[in-house]
């Protein structure tokens, strides 16, 4: 198997988003969505072929058409075509204008998460999620098209037929409004569900006899929205027949299962894909991921769930968990239940969102509030050389911004490393006499910095500040010693010709997106001559 893989550049000044935007109250009401319903058994990869069939036609909430142009490749990977999709709406003119685009969300999805139709081979699929809340009149839905010019690539990503669902609105009793703020430093885009609780309502699993799979490696997390019973415990049984390992592609990984009593949420089979993602289990919240191990035929493990609890409450004294698609929940971090607070903003999640409430009526248990978070667009993609201009001696250039990643040929990347191959045509780098040095600096959702938010739990992923003009200059990264919105930095890259002296970069749950790399150079008092070059090389492992 080759790993295809790339570069891709992005603006230090980046902008970030979160929002609640929606056609009824701010964080109120659910998202519409299509969902492709028309792939089979063994497509986890596609084809895209420039000028064939790589556009798609767009329309969400009535904002619309657009055309979108997809990255081509063979045998690309589904959560890069996924993010691929994401990109090109957000790069839509339209986007700087409109909600419906601006926040639009493609995943990936294993496993059905209630939505119809639900099948053997309709479990893997894309599906694209509208940018706003609510319902608008039936309007906010996503429509997937014929592009109308001859490249459609809707039948070889499975939305040759698809299920659209408007969004909801708010279905709840209190009549305040939500208000969201803070800065979002994620590294991807990611959409929070706020539940009303005094507790976390999906408990640790436990395994049931003494299966193969430790059930040390299975996490669980997701909102349970039932009521209606004090517990509800799932069963979730493990089928080996095609395969006892994650990452070996659809029809050859093991499927699982599961039942529930005394509410009735069975489900499956479905695939388990991959290791380190999330998986829907019935249409009632509960979500498990499963770390690299395998799995014995039969294995089973229980997961308790409760009902959301406490009393209707008014704003300042009902309290709030959540949860979001990529596991920042507040289980994960085992933070307590929050403050639904009026006097001031509030945590949500971990990577500087926060939001507040205001003080009026009353809040019901299991309600719940959604909000949606933007991260970084590419600048460029691929891109195979950065012109850091024009350097005066004894200073540094400007800051340039890249993460690594892999498109085909692989489903996991470990062990990912950064590194200086040549210094190239400088003359005075590493020569003791106010030398040139390469600078360097890493965070991302695999090795997040501590940051400076209100909580010891805040992660920094993409430095901004409260202005989103950016805060990653040379002078962060001229040290060995990193500042708190950084994980890691060097100042001054040595040429290594091995993996063990490069430097450590991270990539989040196993994933094929390396975290980010911040590189710049100061130029030494003693170097000449113009339109010098370097290369740098990344390290990696894949399966």
């Amino acid at each position: 198997m080759v790993a295809v893989s790339r570069f891709v550049e992005f603006s230090v000044t980046a902008e970030t988003f979160a929002t609640g935007t929606s056609t009824d109250s701010e964080g109120k009401g659910s998202r519409g969505f299509s969902r492709g319903t028309d792939l089979g058994p063994g497509d986890d990869s596609f084809t895209i072929t420039k000028d064939v069939n790589d556009q798609l036609q767009i329309t969400i909430n009535s904002v619309g058409p657009n055309v979108i142009t997809l990255s081509s490749g063979t045998d690309l990977d589904p959560r890069f075509v996924a993010r691929d999709i994401e990109f090109r709406i957000h790069q839509l003119p339209a986007a700087s204008s409109s909600d419906d685009l601006k926040f639009a969300q493609c995943n990936w999805r294993n496993g059905n998460n209630g939505v119809a139709p639900v099948g053997s081979n309709s479990e893997n699929s894309f599906i694209l999620y509208t940018g706003k809340l609510g319902n608008n009149g039936t309007n906010n839905f996503v429509s997937v098209d014929n592009p109308g010019t001859g490249r459609d690539a809707r039948g070889d990503l499975g939305w040759g037929a698809q299920s659209t669902q408007a969004g909801n609105d708010y279905g709840g009793a209190w009549t305040g409004s939500l208000e969201v703020s803070g800065t979002y430093g994620g590294q991807f885009d990611d959409h929070y569900t706020l539940q009303i609780s005094d507790k976390e309502t999906v408990q640790e699993p436990t395994a049931v006899g003494s299966p193969t799979y430790n059930v040390s490696n299975l996490t669980t997390g997701g909102l349970y929205h039932d009521t209606s019973q004090t517990d509800t415990t799932y069963q979730i049984v493990i089928d080996t027949t095609n395969g006892s390992t994650m990452g070996a592609g659809s029809t050859n990984v093991p499927q699982m299962s599961w039942t529930s009593t005394p509410v009735t949420d069975n489900g499956g089979p479905i695939e388990i894909l991959y290791p380190e993602a999330w998986y829907d289990i019935g249409s009632l919240g509960l979500r498990l991921k499963f770390d690299d191990a395998v799995f014995g035929n039969a294995d089973q493990f229980q997961v308790v769930c409760s009902g959301a609890t406490s009393v209707s409450q008014t704003p300042g004294t009902a309290t709030y968990i959540w949860d979001s698609w990529l596991g920042d929940s507040s289980k994960a971090f085992n933070i307590s239940p929050k403050l639904t607070s009026t006097a001031s903003p509030n945590q949500i999640g971990t990577r500087g969102v926060t939001a507040s409430w205001e003080a009026t009526g009353s809040i019901t248990e299991g309600e719940t509030y959604e909000i949606s978070c933007r991260g970084p667009q590419p600048l460029t993609e691929p891109v195979t050389q950065l012109n850091f201009g024009n350097v005066t001696v004894s200073t540094n250039s400007a800051v340039k911004t890249v993460w690594f990643e892999i498109i085909a040929g692989a489903v996991s990347m470990a062990t990912v490393k950064f590194s200086l191959q040549s210094d190239g045509t400088f003359q005075h780098h590493d020569q003791g006499d106010n030398d040139t040095e390469f600078h360097f600096g890493t965070a991302g959702a695999g090795q997040p910095a501590p940051g400076s938010g209100p909580t010891a739990n805040n992660q920094e992923e993409f430095p901004v500040d409260s202005v989103s003009t950016g805060r990653i200059l040379a002078t962060d990264i001229d040290l060995d010693t990193p500042p708190n919105y950084l994980f890691a930095t060097k100042q001054d890259l040595a040429v290594v010709n091995s993996a063990d002296n490069a430097e450590d970069i991270s990539n989040y749950a196993g994933g094929l997106v390396s975290d980010f790399i911040w590189l710049a150079i100061r130029l030494g008092a003693n170097e000449t001559g113009a339109n010098s070059t370097i290369n740098y090389r990344m390290f990696f492992d894949f399966s």
